[in-house]
């Protein structure tokens, strides 16, 4: 997003100079990625492009993935080892579910299915916007925004939203952040219609989610 009247460039978790070629704030992820906490691209913006202000990057062993606006869990002790707890499963889920992508999975909720393969889940949440919160929620650990479960958005992004119960009820991450993958793939609307998610949809699709998530994570099956 161009922040025209600035001639700034808004990259979700910062904000770019292009007259500079560096960010105003400094990375939230740390010294990870650069040891200049303000660099974009490693100084290399002709060549490479960062286009959440985080990164998710590379394959295989050298995948990584971050929270991209982390919400202000990154104020306090807890919250800054909630983000790193949180990455190191985002990448592992992401990870686990390109290792063997054609495996295929069926989840069927209430009398209706749709067939996903490992490799699409782990697609989408590579290309996923995930943003983190101090906010909890009584109905679910995470949510998503963007799948045929709750209508498309503008390009198409996908959003999730990890609320701050997921780090505290044992929530096991890597299962969850599948979970929320498999909301964003077309096939869903086999199961409800673009938009069409409905309190009884809500309900039922626990299970079979979780089920679905847990075997696409382990290598799937038919």
């Amino acid at each position: 997003m161009v922040l025209a009247d600035a001639k700034l460039y808004y990259y979700k978790a910062r904000v770019y100079d292009p007259v500079f070629g560096r960010f105003l704030q400094t990375d939230p992820i740390g010294s990870k990625d650069d040891l200049d906490l303000y660099a974009y691209v490693a100084g290399d913006p002709v060549n490479k492009t960062d286009p959440t202000g985080l990164k998710c990057t590379g394959s295989g062993k050298t995948l990584e993935c971050h929270m991209d606006d982390t919400g202000g869990l990154e104020k306090t002790k807890t919250g800054r080892q909630q983000i790193k707890d949180f990455n190191r499963a985002y990448t592992s889920a992401v990870k686990r579910l390109q290792s063997h992508p054609d495996k295929q999975v069926t989840v069927t909720v209430d009398g209706k299915s749709m067939k996903v393969t490992a490799g699409q889940v782990g697609g989408q949440l590579y290309n996923a916007t995930v943003n983190g919160t101090t906010k909890t929620s009584k109905d679910a650990d995470m949510d998503t925004l963007g799948g045929p479960a709750t209508g498309r958005l503008q390009g198409g992004e996908k959003i999730v939203t990890v609320y701050r119960n997921a780090f505290t009820d044992g929530t096991n991450l890597s299962d969850a952040i599948t979970h929320e993958g498999l909301h964003m793939v077309p096939q869903e609307s086999n199961l409800v219609g673009y938009g069409g998610a409905a309190g009884k949809f809500q309900h039922n699709h626990q299970e079979p989610y979780n089920n679905a998530a847990t075997d696409l994570l382990n290598g799937g099956g038919q």
